[in-house]
């Protein structure tokens, strides 16, 4: 949501899974047995397929309406990022759902950046090509973060949950927050502050 005026900008794919006998299993639970094997790479691609097609279907009936189309942001985990099937998966995917490269933003980590960083980068070069999007998740929460913004190609910076509690906790909290947005906008980058639930955190992102 634009903080400023209020409007729905973009939307992030998330893994639920609803078992018919277990009912909700968390995340937490299921994403890391699907790591340990190849299940995360064919559910990884499940997730960016069906986020696609859905986004695409609903950025169409949103311009139908007269609105401006929505950003769709997909996780990758490591194993994903890393995959030599990644790219022709991307292009796939782009052709089947006729989704514009455009409303598509990948999500990535520090942490995935940092094992080889070179061929990161030529990674992260190669799916801006298509026209893709590149998000930075969980900003704040890894080691060298500061360089990382200007070491990689992304456009966007997602705010982790925690810088976003600091708003409240007094001047301090909120002069950083001030300066990593400030810095991240003069980079060029757009910033998204994960984990705003309230009022007054909204008025004191603007």
């Amino acid at each position: 949501v634009d903080a400023q005026h209020g409007r729905m900008v973009g939307i992030e794919a998330l893994a639920r899974w609803n078992h018919p006998e277990q009912g909700f299993i968390s995340p937490a639970k299921f994403i890391p047995i699907a790591e340990e094997g190849t299940l995360i790479l064919e559910l990884g691609e499940k997730i960016l397929f069906q986020a696609c097609h859905i986004g695409h279907q609903l950025n169409q009936s949103r311009q139908a309406a007269g609105l401006s189309s929505l950003l769709i942001h997909v996780n990758l985990s490591a194993r994903h990022f890393a995959s030599h099937t990644l790219l022709p998966t991307l292009e796939e995917t782009l052709r089947i759902t006729q989704m514009p490269p455009e409303q598509l933003a990948i999500e990535i980590t520090e942490t995935m950046l940092l094992e080889s960083p070179r061929e990161s980068i030529r990674r992260m070069q190669r799916i801006k090509q298509l026209g893709i999007h590149l998000a930075l998740d969980d900003f704040g929460t890894g080691y060298s973060a500061l360089n990382t913004l200007c070491q990689y190609p992304i456009d966007v910076v997602k705010l982790d949950r925690s810088f976003v509690l600091r708003l409240m906790e007094g001047k301090q909290g909120e002069l950083l927050v001030r300066a990593i947005i400030n810095m991240a906008r003069d980079l060029g980058l757009d910033v998204i502050a994960e984990g705003v639930e309230t009022q007054a955190q909204q008025q004191r992102l603007c």
